[in-house]
């Protein structure tokens, strides 16, 4: 987090240039970026509905979220352990 309402988002890849296509990494870097800038659009839109609708949200849990869900629970806990 950096502000109650923003936060950093980081990422990163690891290549090499290949000796017979070096222009190939640039294109990995733009397609990278472009899926992380599509992320953003929803990110965003998810943080919209969190603030609209606050505790009436539910969280459904998916395989993917697993990470995230819990870290979500494990911040609630500590937040209500300090209340």
């Amino acid at each position: 987090p950096e502000t109650d309402d923003t936060c950093h988002y980081f990422w990163s890849i690891s290549s090499t240039r290949h000796p017979d296509m070096p222009d190939n990494i640039d294109a990995v870097i733009e397609q990278t970026a472009f899926t992380f800038d599509e992320d953003r659009t929803v990110i965003e839109a998810q943080y919209r509905n969190m603030r609209e609708f606050g505790e009436r949200a539910t969280w459904t849990d998916i395989h993917v979220d697993v990470g995230g869900n819990r870290a979500r629970r494990i911040v609630a806990k500590l937040l209500e352990q300090q209340a």
